[in-house]
């Protein structure tokens, strides 16, 4: 297991699995720029790069965490894709799932299988995703299949599922305007700050385009613009990320705000 410079990762390190030994092969057959890519030699020893990125427990367990070319960004945190679908299989209901990202800004998605004779929904599967993953690995959108798609050699057709998935987002989601005129307020400013579209009440800031910069300019703009009574914590955006969210925690926040102000005043008053 090696870094990104060949050097031996310690245990429970992430790194990329290289093959080295005599069962190396000389590259692959009549393609030079594939054997270039997977091939190395270092310190005078020839390596097959598996692409497989995974750690060694202390105990000499190899833990596989999935494919290096499917690592991927979304909403500003680097993601590991085999492990939204190791924790996805976890789950006693389903057999297999495919992890994957559509549209612009990235989201994510994902496909399952269920086991035989099972039955669940997209909600129930989120909830406990929910207590293996962090927020931002929870896929927006489950699919469930009754088989996964299969391309000619067998193997997980990923292409197919990404323009299924894609597909399934577009046709599901809902616009519904903002409801009132904090709602109205909110998408105002990130729609000025994140320079994009009409925005949905249900949209999520981070799936809009924003990231942890852009979240510090909307938490100082509400205070600023005297949207919010006081400056809310920075995590509150990231727990409370759509419109609809933010807005009610803002409105409990003033709703606080004159309760204490009330408490003061009354306290002062005896």
């Amino acid at each position: 297991m090696v870094d990104a410079l060949g050097r031996d990762c310690p245990d429970y390190v992430a790194g990329e699995l290289w093959i080295g030994g005599a069962g190396v092969a000389l590259g692959y057959c009549a393609s030079p720029a594939l054997t270039k890519e997977r091939f190395v030699e270092v310190d005078g020893q020839r390596w097959y790069r598996t692409g497989d990125r995974g750690r060694y427990w202390a105990d000499g367990t190899l833990e596989f965490l999935g494919r290096v070319d499917h690592q991927v960004k979304v909403r500003g945190h680097r993601i590991e894709l085999g492990e939204i679908e190791s924790a996805l299989a976890s789950l006693p209901e389903i057999a297999r799932a495919i992890a994957v990202t559509v549209g612009s800004p990235a989201q994510l998605a994902a496909a399952i299988q269920l086991k035989e004779n099972l039955a669940t929904s997209e909600q129930p599967i989120k909830e406990q995703l929910q207590q293996l993953l962090p927020d931002y690995m929870v896929p927006t959108s489950l699919v469930i299949y009754e088989t996964l798609p299969l391309s000619a050699n067998g193997k997980v057709d990923r292409k197919k599922i990404i323009e299924e998935l894609a597909n399934h987002t577009t046709l599901t989601l809902v616009k519904e305007l903002p409801r009132d005129q904090l709602e109205q307020q909110i998408a105002n400013l990130w729609q000025e700050v994140l320079n994009c579209h009409t925005l949905s009440r249900d949209d999520d800031f981070f799936l809009s385009g924003g990231d942890s910069l852009t979240a510090t300019q909307i938490v100082q703009l509400l205070h600023k613009r005297h949207i919010t009574p006081e400056l809310i914590p920075l995590r509150v955006l990231f727990s409370a990320s759509t419109i609809a969210s933010l807005s009610d925690y803002i409105k409990q926040q003033w709703k606080s705000n004159v309760l204490d102000e009330d408490t003061l005043f009354e306290e002062g008053t005896l």
